[in-house]
């Protein structure tokens, strides 16, 4: 595969979850009585909160996401002693509650000791907002009121867990031809580059990534790079008559951050074997005008790398370079050029 993306770039020149444990000292957050509820609605989506015994297990953790800017959805999911998986996380937004709903609910909860407000980033939102320590205390604020967040609450901030596009596990997965695998993920509204040059989908999910993932904040993407029949009048006839079978083809990056290092893997999509597994430090999002003598007049690139110090030029430098050692480990998973 290094031999074709080679080749074509010699040719052309990339919830939260921040969340505040609050530990309930003496009281617990304001949930009175309110009015206008359907409890029998609630009673419907949550029927594991209502009628409990005793306390509820290890406490109650509110999923937060923010749709507008004064609008505000979350559910609710009983506290354990695992971390909750994407997959949950994400399917909350199908039962999801209005603030004075989940309040309600929690009103339900007898000896509710513990209650964890946790402020997630949902893929149907499109309403764009950065997880820290001032944004979850706002969120706190909204159980809370805005004086009565206990001083001696515990809180404990952890690593995002933005998804990029609820359905990238399972178009990571699929195998088909190429020419299936770019429509299936044009339809899902994941991350295309075709002919290693043009951004053709999911633009804003690989900034949204980018920048969740420089504020040290874990996060995940699926991006498919399509490489097109090839043309003739561009590759040596000798490349044509090696490689014209093989094309076109489809590469699925699936990269992933945990809070300190990028894991990518990559597929082609008709095979189910994984070509690369490779695991690197930092993201460079580079940017700037391309040579005189390319096909292109601005660059725009994505790059994994080991050295957060490396510049573009750095690794192009050494991508043409016949001198051993030259060459910078890096895995370029997004490009858009004009």
């Amino acid at each position: 595969m290094r031999k074709i993306i080679t080749a074509l770039l010699t040719i052309c020149m990339l919830m939260t979850v921040a969340s505040c444990a609050l530990k309930k000292p003496t009281s617990a957050p304001k949930t009175t009585t309110i009015t206008g509820v359907d409890m029998e609605k609630l009673q419907a989506l949550y029927p594991e909160f209502f009628n409990l015994k005793g306390d509820p297990f290890k406490g109650v953790e509110v999923y937060v996401w923010q749709m507008s800017e004064d609008s505000y959805s979350c559910g609710l999911m009983m506290g354990t002693n695992r971390n909750k998986t994407e997959a949950e996380i994400m399917d909350l937004a199908n039962k999801a509650l209005t603030i004075d709903e989940a309040k309600a609910i929690l009103d339900q909860c007898a000896n509710k000791d513990e209650v964890f407000i946790i402020p997630v980033i949902q893929p149907i939102s499109s309403y764009s907002y950065t997880i820290d320590e001032e944004y979850t205390k706002k969120v706190q604020n909204l159980f809370y009121g805005d004086t009565s967040v206990p001083e001696s609450a515990t809180t404990t901030f952890g690593t995002s867990v933005y998804v990029s596009n609820p359905n990238m596990e399972e178009l990571f997965s699929t195998v088909c031809s190429a020419d299936e695998a770019l429509k299936a993920a044009k339809e899902k509204g994941i991350v295309v580059v075709e002919d290693a040059t043009t951004c053709t989908s999911g633009k804003e999910d690989m900034e949204a990534f980018y920048a969740t993932v420089s504020e040290g904040n874990a996060a995940s993407i699926l991006i498919a790079k399509y490489y097109g029949p090839l043309d003739r009048g561009h590759v040596s006839n000798e490349f044509y008559r090696q490689e014209k079978d093989n094309y076109p083809v489809l590469y699925f990056y699936l990269v992933e951050f945990d809070g300190k290092q990028f894991t990518t893997q990559v597929r082609e999509s008709a095979s189910e074997k994984i070509e690369t597994d490779k695991t690197f430090t930092y993201l460079k999002h580079y940017t700037g005008d391309a040579p005189k003598t390319a096909l292109i007049a601005k660059y725009e690139y994505y790059v994994l790398v080991d050295n957060k110090d490396v510049t573009w030029e750095d690794i192009e430098r050494g991508m043409f370079s016949s001198q051993l050692g030259d060459q910078i480990e890096h895995c370029m998973i997004c490009s858009d050029c004009k």
